[in-house]
């Protein structure tokens, strides 16, 4: 009965080490991608920058031609001492304080989305065909 705890054990620690498991970068958040405070999502043509905050506030911003950044949209989160940005495989994305949920978009039940940076300045995201936008900032310029 003990060896099989613990197996039972060991597996759920596999299976939640890699349901978050890698650092985003680029213009996307996939699957189980994260970001932490500091890092950052860049649009492909460079000029929309979405960041989580050391704060805890997601923010996007413009990167205006003189080289200051104008905030387009932030999620209002500050208050919170968070520790990571997820895309979660239920294609909700979470803002987490270590175990709890701070924040989301409540998009779970769309297995697979994704988000992404686009370069018209809204940041999106898309079922898992890419077709159906099922949340955005809403930022289009």
């Amino acid at each position: 009965m003990k060896r099989y705890c613990l197996l039972g054990f060991w597996v759920l620690v596999f299976v939640v080490s890699f349901t978050a498991s890698a650092l985003a970068k680029g213009d996307r958040l996939n699957p189980g991608e994260y970001m932490t405070p500091g890092n950052i999502l860049v649009s492909h043509n460079g000029k929309y920058i979405f960041m989580l905050q050391t704060d805890g506030n997601i923010v996007l911003r413009k990167v205006e031609k003189n080289g200051k950044k104008k905030v387009l949209w932030s999620s209002g989160t500050s208050k919170y001492n968070v520790t990571k940005l997820i895309m979660q495989h239920d294609g909700n994305l979470v803002l987490y304080l270590h175990r709890h949920a701070s924040w989301s978009t409540g998009t779970g039940g769309h297995p697979g989305a994704f988000l992404v940076v686009q370069d018209d300045g809204n940041v999106v995201i898309y079922t898992k065909d890419g077709k159906k936008p099922i949340w955005s900032t809403n930022t289009a310029q």
